[in-house]
């Protein structure tokens, strides 16, 4: 199994002639670590329920539920779309978002 490594780096500055390393990695790997079993296990789940879009009843509920068991505050039915969820983690410190969106194509 091959596992992708990532570098998070600082956004450039104005007259900053090259990127550093952010403080935050040791963190994002430790976590990564942490929950890689549970996430490939949810990523497997979800492949499994091949739900359309608009209607992933079971996907939604795994994963917010996930994010709940992680201590996350998760507020379903976001933009009055039944399967959206926000979740919210409130702590001091560096913020890492990830967000899944469809690409609607004007083809």
């Amino acid at each position: 199994m091959t596992v992708r490594k990532f570098v998070a780096h600082e956004r450039l500055l104005e007259g900053q002639n090259e990127m550093r390393p952010l403080p935050i990695l040791p963190v994002v790997e430790k976590s990564y670590a942490t929950h890689n079993d549970a996430l490939r296990n949810l990523s497997l789940k979800i492949h499994q329920y091949a739900e359309c879009a608009y209607h992933e009843y079971r996907s939604s509920h795994l994963l917010s539920t996930f994010m709940e068991d992680e201590g996350f505050l998760v507020e379903r039915g976001v933009g009055e779309v039944k399967t959206a969820f926000s979740a919210t983690y409130s702590q001091e410190g560096p913020v890492v978002s990830f967000n899944a969106v469809k690409h609607i194509s004007s083809d």
